[in-house]
């Protein structure tokens, strides 16, 4: 289905909208012109009514409490970010705080925390359209701060939970094709996984319209608020929860998209290993953690509230509704500055993917030997998400990311004996696994001058989970494991080969792999750019090793059987390769162009990656006799690597 079809913007909202005298009736004031004098706002970063991104440019509105009067103000135009030109000859200008507040009229006054919202003028439109009633603006105040599971809490990355049939139907009617409906359910399924992962404005369409239909089914009241400790059970909707003094001492709070959904009460702490979840997050802590959290209940909605000193560290959720206890893990990372970052949990169970993506990028720093450090985003392919393209498009385009993809295979036949950890730095680790048949696999950035490295590694037993401490970015700060304990290595991990046959002199990303027993081969080519970008090895023990770029379900693939040799070639003198495999055994044969190198399939293939630049070789396995493909000489940062 082509985007362009539905286009919400081109949606005609001519629903009036309803206005009072004051009081606590809904008063709707949109001033023709603000005062002389700058607008004081403070932004969030996102839309409370449809939870996408808000960007530079876009029209805005704002729903604010003024004493007992809810008000609307708008429609501005979103200002640019503190990397932007802000000066755009307007009077409004941002101030990012964690609370946003607008004096609409220009007084020079410090804002303060009201409760307020800001939206997309087409979202409020939507949303003012799919209410009934004439409390338009308190429902949506309402319903987009407790969107929030607490006052103050970052923007959680959570998929919106729908249905296949509910999200078709609204595809057939929003871009007037009924056929969509009379789909078999199979095709009805790719279309809805097509759009769930992918942004688009359907879903904005979707999630604006559930918003408002919820919170159209509960007439407004007014709050409640209790000790956590006394509530048994609740589910959005419901009224105030029941107070009970005796109950299971464990607490599991739900959330999605709209806030929190569910408090449950259970006898003991759930069992590990359940199936990570896209759309809710999970709190799981006992009675005594969460003694200082209370609840606030409204309108069938529920939000948290913690008081006393300290941050509420009990807080922070995980993708999986039964997580490990924090304290009990090997967490190499605890106590360093970038633990305090984290804003939840997301964990990969081993046994259950078929490979990792991780998105390396770093800052470029000539003037200094050292980066202060990279930065990891990561992708677990999965039956269901076969492909990274799903967590690029999420976290990483609207980013203008620019790194380097590494692919970790995690083959059926191949068995994972332990994953760890090495630091550098309290910036800067490397990502260790050691398979069984592929051998020792290192993710990260490579320096040759840093030798004080800890290693910590756990066995890869049953219960081994890798645990991703995301940042409010996506990306991963935190990198540890739940295990039974960990283990002590009969040899460390390090590189094969020297160090001289790579560039160092500002680290880079390094893959390898051997060339003897290779019973398949799979070249990952970019089309559009022309060169190929990485090669995964099968082996004949049914080990597997990934060399460069491999970015599955994105680039085109092609495979070669019992491959007997490689010819690269460099393309016009940058840092840019075509491959060429031998599979008809024919030791001699010739090249039109100058540029190539031929080799049999023996050694190690190795190639050094950083933005701009690349270096891929052939090396002997006494790392004395390698032999060069090419040698790097630095690109612009807008060549493409490999």
């Amino acid at each position: 289905m082509d985007e362009e079809d539905f286009n919400i913007d081109d949606w005609e909202f001519a629903r009036p909208l309803p206005a009072s005298p004051g009081g606590t009736v809904p008063s709707i004031s949109i001033p023709p012109e603000l005062r002389p004098g700058a607008c004081v706002v403070s932004l969030e970063k996102w839309c409370r009514a449809c939870g996408e991104p808000m960007n530079s440019g876009e029209s805005l509105v704002s729903v604010f409490l003024d004493d007992d009067d809810v008000r609307v103000v708008g429609s501005q135009e979103y200002p640019a970010g503190e990397d932007e030109d802000e000066d755009d000859g307007s009077d409004m200008r941002a101030v990012r705080r964690p609370f946003f507040n607008w004096d609409p009229f220009g007084t020079r006054v410090k804002p303060n925390r009201l409760e307020s919202a800001t939206l997309h003028a087409e979202c409020f439109n939507l949303f003012r359209r799919n209410c009934p009633d004439d409390q338009v603006a308190p429902r949506l105040l309402l319903a987009g701060r407790w969107r929030s599971p607490w006052e103050g809490a970052p923007k959680f990355m959570l998929t919106v939970k729908s249905d296949v049939t509910s999200l078709i139907r609204l595809a057939a009617i929003a871009c007037n094709i009924p056929q969509l409906e009379m789909m078999p359910m199979e095709l009805k399924r790719l279309v809805f996984e097509e759009l769930i992962t992918q942004p688009c404005a359907l879903i904005r369409y979707y999630s604006v319209v559930s918003l408002a239909a919820d919170s159209s089914r509960r007439p407004l009241d007014g709050q409640f608020t209790m000790p956590i400790a006394k509530v048994a059970h609740w589910e959005r909707g419901q009224g105030p929860a029941r107070e009970e003094d005796i109950l299971p001492p464990v607490i599991r709070i739900i959330i999605d998209s709209q806030g929190i959904s569910r408090i449950e009460r259970l006898a003991k702490r759930p069992e590990a290993h359940s199936q990570p979840s896209d759309t809710e997050l999970y709190i799981v802590e006992s009675q005594e953690t969460l003694k200082r959290v209370q609840v606030q209940f409204q309108s069938g909605l529920a939000r948290l509230r913690h008081w006393g000193d300290g941050k509420a560290l009990s807080l922070l959720p995980w993708d999986t509704p039964s997580p490990p206890v924090v304290e009990h893990l090997l967490n190499p990372t605890a106590g360093r500055p970038s633990h305090a970052s984290v804003m939840q949990f997301a964990t990969i169970d081993g046994s259950k993917i078929s490979g990792i993506t991780f998105f390396l990028t770093w800052a470029n720093h000539y003037a200094s030997p050292r980066p202060a450090g990279p930065q990891f985003f990561m992708h677990a392919h999965t039956h269901k998400e076969p492909s990274a393209r799903s967590t690029f498009d999420k976290l990483l385009y609207p980013q203008d990311w620019a790194g380097v993809w590494n692919y970790v295979p995690f083959p059926h036949n191949d068995r994972l004996i332990c994953f760890g950890i090495e630091h550098e730095s309290d910036t800067n680790l490397k990502v260790l696994f050691r398979f069984e048949k592929a051998g020792d696999v290192m993710v990260g950035i490579q320096y040759d001058r840093y030798p004080n490295r800890t290693q910590t590694v756990w066995a890869a037993n049953s219960k081994l989970q890798l645990i991703c401490g995301l940042s409010q970015s996506g990306s991963v700060i935190t990198l540890d494991a739940e295990a039974d304990r960990s283990t002590t290595l009969d040899r460390p991990f390090r590189l094969p080969f020297r160090l001289t046959v790579v560039p160092y002199s500002h680290g880079g990303c390094l893959s390898w792999a051997r060339l003897e027993h290779v019973a398949r081969l799979r070249l990952f080519t970019d089309e559009d750019a022309g060169i190929c970008r990485g090669l995964l090895l099968e082996y004949e023990d049914g080990g597997q090793r990934a060399v460069g770029e491999c970015r599955v379900g994105l680039d085109v693939e092609r495979a070669y059987e019992r491959p007997v040799g490689l010819c690269i070639g460099r393309k016009s003198g940058f840092s840019r390769w075509s491959i060429r495999v031998r599979v008809d055994g024919q030791a001699d044969h010739m090249h039109s162009e100058r540029n190539w190198q031929c080799y049999p399939m023996r050694g190690t293939l190795v190639s050094w990656q950083k933005r701009g630049f690349s270096t891929l070789k052939v090396v002997v396995d006494d790392g004395d006799g390698g032999a060069a493909a090419a040698a790097d000489d630095g690109v612009g940062d807008d060549d493409m690597p490999f």
